[in-house]
Parts: C-alpha cells; structure tokens; sequence
C-alpha cells in the first residue's frame, strides 16, 4: 500500500506501508476485526477490547490435509522463528519460497540470515510449549492463519503499553510452504 498527500505541489516520496485486516463474518455480516497496524503519536488512546478471546472463535472441523498444514505452519512459527532453528528452513520452505513481507528477505538464505540476526532467535532448545502462542491459528484449504498478541510501548506516553496484533498466512501445498504473508 502506498500513502501520500493528494497535493500536487508535495514532492515527498511515497512512503510504503504494509498491514493486515482480518474480518470475522458471520450471517452476512461482519462480527470482528483485528489489524496489525502500529499506534502512531498522538493516536487516541487505546481502550482495550471486551470481546472473547479470538481463540473461543469456532471455525470449521479442519481436514486432514489442514491438520497436516496446520503442523507444517507451526513448526515453522514455533520452531524456526521462536526458538532459532534456522536448519529446518530448507525441509519447511519450498525451494521457490516467496516471502512477501517486504521488510524481510524474499528467499531460503535471506530468510535465514535475517532470523538469525533477530535478538532472541538463536537456537535454544525446543520446548513443547510456544514461548509466545498465537491467540488463533485456522485453516482453510491450503492456507493457515495464525495471529499473536504483541505489546509495544505506546508511542504518545513510553510509560504506557498497548496491545496489536501480528498476523500471519502461510500458504502451504506438497508439504512445504510456498508463500508466506506477515
């Protein structure tokens, strides 16, 4: 997505901004939403949500093929990207792996190096519980939605936290990730 003023006269560059908005529907109508944008200074003051958790959503019984996909997506999240193990990249990532966050490295070896350059993501032992578990992963068809609760300092007032949401899609055929939107 690209954002600029509609003024002619400024000359700024464009800037680029990339977000995710994901919509729970329901009889024909929108019943949530969730989004990853970032709070901006001076943005009105986040008033948290009353709502259940995303996670008591009750989507369709996944297929077999989805469970499968569901696991492949987790221990890529869970694995590679939270405990560091970067070796697994190679058996996950299809050799034509596109990445289309475009602040992350679109290949295997990019992709590797810049998990590995991320505080916090050296390999550790791998525990069967998420460090960070996503709040609700599902499936539909070759695609697994996962999202996770993130804390950032407010940008208005340091002292003060506020919640977003990180959303990630992983498109998943033939046993390995083919594409992955976060």
């Amino acid at each position: 997505m690209s954002t600029k003023t509609n003024d002619l006269k400024d000359t700024s560059p464009s800037v680029y901004i990339y977000s995710f908005d994901l919509f729970r529907i329901q009889n024909g109508k929108i019943q949530e939403h969730s989004d990853s944008a970032r709070k901006e200074p001076g943005s009105a003051a986040f008033t948290p949500s009353t709502a259940p958790p995303p996670s008591t959503w009750s989507p369709a019984k996944p297929s077999t093929a989805e469970k499968q996909n569901l696991a492949i997506a987790t221990r890529f999240e869970k694995n590679v990207v939270e405990y560091g193990h970067i070796e697994n990249i190679e058996e996950l990532l299809s050799s034509s792996f596109i990445e289309h966050n475009p602040g992350v490295p679109a290949d295997r070896e990019g992709l590797k190096q810049f998990i590995h350059s991320l505080p916090d993501h050296q390999p550790q032992d791998i525990k069967p519980e998420w460090k960070h578990a996503p709040v609700l992963e599902f499936t539909n068809g070759p695609f697994v939605v996962m999202m996770w609760e993130k804390r950032d300092k407010d940008p208005s007032d340091p002292t003060r936290d506020y919640t977003r949401n990180y959303l990630a899609v992983l498109r998943i055929e033939d046993g390995r990730i083919q594409e992955i939107w976060n």
